[in-house]
Parts: C-alpha cells; structure tokens; sequence
C-alpha cells in the first residue's frame, strides 16, 4: 500500500511553502507549523513551485509518522498535531483526489503506529504542551479574553479553568462553542467577535484563530481593548507579528522559552525514532487482504 505514498514537506512560512495549486494529484495536510503535500499516485511529480524534497514509500511513511508523532515538532511530542491530522484524514473536501480513500487506509496504519509510539515512549515527553505553556504565561492575569475555539484554544482552556480564571471566548459564530466539551465552557462567556462588550477589566488574551494581524488590531481598537499580557499562537512572519501596548508572547517565545529535554527523554526520543523507522519497514510489506476473497501485496 505505501508503495504509491509521496509526501512533500515544508516550513509553513517558507518562501515556496505555497499552495499546490491545480495539482489534483497532491492533497495538502496544514498544521501550524508546517505543510505537508500528500499524495497517492505513484511517481507523481513534485508540486508547483515548492522546492521541499519529495519522499516516497517507507521514507515517506516514516516521516509522516516522526509528523503525527510529534517528533518534528518545536515542543516534542505535543499532541495538537495527531488531533489535526485525524480531522484532515477524516475531512470531505469538495476537491477531494479521487485516491483520497486509498490514503485513509494508510492515515489508518499511521494513528494506529502512532498510538503505539505515544503510549511506549512518549507518554510524558510532550507534557509542555501549547496549553501549559499558555496559562503559564497568563497566571497573574484574572480574566482573559480569547479568540478562536479550535485545536489550540481547546488545549488552553483546561489550563486557564484549572487557574480559576474568569474567560471570554470570541468566535465569529458563537454556536460553534457547542462544539466544544461542555466541561471545558467552565467559567467561559461564549460572545461573537461581532460584539463590541467592555473588555475593561481583562488583562490577558489568547490569539488561537487564523486571523491578520491587522484584523486583530482593529478589533482591539474597536473594544477599546489594551491588554497587558497577549499569547499569540499563530505561526506568523516578524512582519506580521501583532502590535500592542502591552507584552507579547508568540508562538517562537513559547518554543524558546521550552527546558531543554532531559537525558532520560532524548534516550526514549531516539528509541521512538527507531521503532518508526521498523514500522515503515515492516509496512512496505504488509498484505492486505480484500472482502472478495483476492488480496493485493505491496511490496
């Protein structure tokens, strides 16, 4: 199965970390951090314009899961990227590449490897998660307004509740929050971004949506809203970064400010990386069987 599998995978802000464009060979799996051009069909090219390298069969498989694992990411081990690639394997785009099915039997393979690798050797190494680190950030602020409700806003909530924090979420359709765990609304007032409330008494905020820089701000300045302590969580350019008044922290701060991984984690890590690399191997010649009675073996 893996045999027809290519990825292509670059720094989300690099120059040629572009769209795929017209390429309806090539699927694209976005996290915060990074793209990753996925695709089925054997011997694709690479994509337009991108200048990453292209892996493909057992080095492709391998490296995703590194991905899924966490083990490409600033914060090792973190867990936001196995969430966002479950949705993405799970997604029904309108564009969707007819061998988009094919590849979910393969995402299948890869979040079954990676709760392997997470449960063996990875279980306390990605306890610094965006969520922790967040709230840490915020813990003298008693009140903090946030804005977005997705993967990472969802990370920071259990920690600022645990904080006793007074929270505001923004989203711009506020039904959305009932996507959200109900046990994770504690303390939570849900409110449109559309709204213009007094933010006169929160001291902190949360940037977790994919907005400009500059829609934030003239957001900010329509609520009359100065914060002292903001936690940005997009991945931004130093160009874009958001300008205020009051301290900012973004998401390079965080991964900067992260301890060095002890001895005893760099061992497991490497352990981890090992075991991946076995399991691509033995995936190049797994069997799959049919339900008619034929099997196809991808060696």
């Amino acid at each position: 199965m893996i045999e027809n599998l290519s990825i292509c995978h670059v720094e989300k802000h690099r120059e040629d970390a572009v769209s795929c464009g017209e390429a309806a060979q090539w699927a694209l799996f976005e996290t915060c951090q990074r793209k990753v051009f996925i695709s089925m069909v054997s011997h694709t090219p690479r994509p337009d314009n991108l200048k990453g390298e292209v892996l493909r069969g057992e080095a492709a498989y391998s490296l995703l899961l590194n991905i899924v694992c966490g083990l490409q990411s600033k914060v090792v081990g973190e867990t936001e990227v196995l969430g966002q690639f479950k949705i993405f394997a799970n997604s029904e785009p309108a564009d969707q590449p007819i061998w988009f099915k094919q590849f979910r039997r393969v995402a299948q393979d890869i979040l079954v490897d990676a709760k392997e690798i997470r449960s063996v050797y990875l279980h306390s190494v990605g306890h610094r998660s965006y969520g922790a680190l967040t709230a840490s950030h915020l813990k003298n602020c008693k009140s903090t307004a946030i804005i977005g409700g997705g993967q990472l806003a969802r990370k920071a909530l259990p920690y600022l509740n645990d904080r006793g924090q007074k929270l505001c979420l923004f989203l711009r359709d506020p039904s959305r929050a009932a996507q959200i765990p109900a046990r994770m609304l504690k303390n939570v007032n849900v409110k449109s971004l559309g709204e213009q409330g007094d933010l006169s008494g929160v001291k902190g905020m949360v940037v977790a949506a994919p907005m400009s820089s500059r829609a934030i701000a003239s957001w900010m300045k329509s609520c009359n809203f100065t914060p002292d302590m903001v936690v940005d969580l997009r991945d931004q350019n130093a160009h874009e970064r958001l300008s205020v008044s009051g301290k900012l922290i973004t998401l390079d701060d965080l991964f900067a400010n992260i301890e060095t991984v002890s001895e005893a984690f760099e061992e497991r890590i490497r352990a981890a990386k090992n075991r991946i690399s076995h399991l691509a191997r033995e995936r190049s010649f797994v069997r799959h069987y049919r339900p008619f009675g034929w099997e196809d073996i991808c060696t």
